[in-house]
């Protein structure tokens, strides 16, 4: 898939060397609401990088409250803790609204 056509702000701010590093384990998926991206202290198998759609970063506090603790859109990117040097999160992170 061409860079120029792809709606995820941070893949087309890539330079044309970071976007064909990456290029090769790109795959568009389809994905529907509820649809867990990211169980909370499990390694993270996948990044997403949204085109349509909101992913919400759902954190758990002590007695299992839950709150949202930040949204993704297309402006972003899910597995940031990956770009932080770990391989997991202490939050969930599924589809909130699919398209």
């Amino acid at each position: 898939m061409p860079q120029s056509v792809l709606r995820n702000h941070v893949l087309r701010a890539l330079s044309p060397e970071d976007f064909a590093r990456l290029q090769p384990s790109l795959h568009r998926v389809e994905l529907d609401i509820k649809d867990q991206l990211e169980v909370a202290y499990q390694p993270i198998e996948r990044v997403y990088f949204p085109e349509m759609g909101i992913v919400s970063v759902v954190a758990t506090m002590s007695g299992g409250r839950q709150s949202e603790a930040g949204i993704v859109g297309r402006d972003g990117m899910t597995g940031v803790a990956v770009i932080l040097g770990q391989d997991r999160s202490p939050n969930e992170t599924y589809i909130q609204v699919a398209r």
